[in-house]
């Protein structure tokens, strides 16, 4: 026997059909929905939850992350060449070991790259790498031509997804021999440019608070 009352179904009832369009096949999916799922909806009624873009999940916040912000990373339709964008040069220092620890050398050059949608996400407390990736997405990795791009919309330093103010942007890429690498980009605001650098995952202790961990927002926490 349900706990609800009969008033509540037939408000549930019309609020799906009626305010929210659902036809019966969507309230067959959503019968069949996942206790993770239906937690998500129930998260986003209450505010606990944020939705983002369409076909994507919400992000629900945590102890350890909350969601700050989304972006569209445009779909590349020119050929992206790791080897010719992760080198230094004026605006961009790349950390001496990258190139080796991201098989930069081994990678072919990226025809093209479908639109994705990245979600920035608040450190709240210190945390090891290995805390944060727990908070993650079963797939949350993300690619070298998406961080490139991310870093191109901001050239100079300006305003804009990535944090700007010298603090750490966490990323999680595969690197040499299938090796999962934490990737930080930071604005160096003495030298006027974009570093690239990469970390054994909890090899040199836990971020700090503060800092953002983005990720493809193709799941749910």
């Amino acid at each position: 026997m349900s706990n609800y009352k009969e008033g509540q179904i037939h408000l549930l009832s019309d609020a799906l059909e009626n305010k929210g369009e659902f036809t019966p096949d969507d309230v067959t999916l959503l019968g069949q929905a996942t206790p993770e799922q239906l937690r998500c909806i129930r998260g986003y009624l209450r505010g606990t939850h944020k939705i983002f873009e369409k076909d994507y999940c919400s992000f629900t916040e945590t102890a350890l992350l909350r969601p700050v912000e989304s972006t569209a990373i445009p779909a590349r339709t020119k050929s992206f060449d790791p080897k010719r964008f992760y080198k230094n040069r004026k605006g961009l220092y790349v950390w001496s070991t990258f190139e080796e620890c991201l098989d930069i050398r081994s990678r072919e050059k990226v025809a093209s790259a479908p639109e994705r949608t990245y979600v920035s996400l608040e450190l709240m407390q210190r945390a090891y790498d290995t805390a944060i990736r727990a908070g993650l997405p079963k797939h949350h990795l993300s690619t070298l031509e998406d961080i490139a791009a991310l870093v191109e919309a901001q050239r100079g330093g300006k305003k804009g997804f990535l944090l700007n103010d010298g603090w750490a942007n966490i990323f999680y890429v595969e690197g040499k021999n299938g090796e999962v690498f934490a990737v930080d980009v930071c604005w160096g605001a003495g030298t006027r440019e974009w570093c690239v650098l990469d970390w054994g995952l909890d090899v040199l202790g836990d971020w700090n608070a503060g800092r953002r961990v983005l990720c493809p927002s193709n799941a749910v926490l």
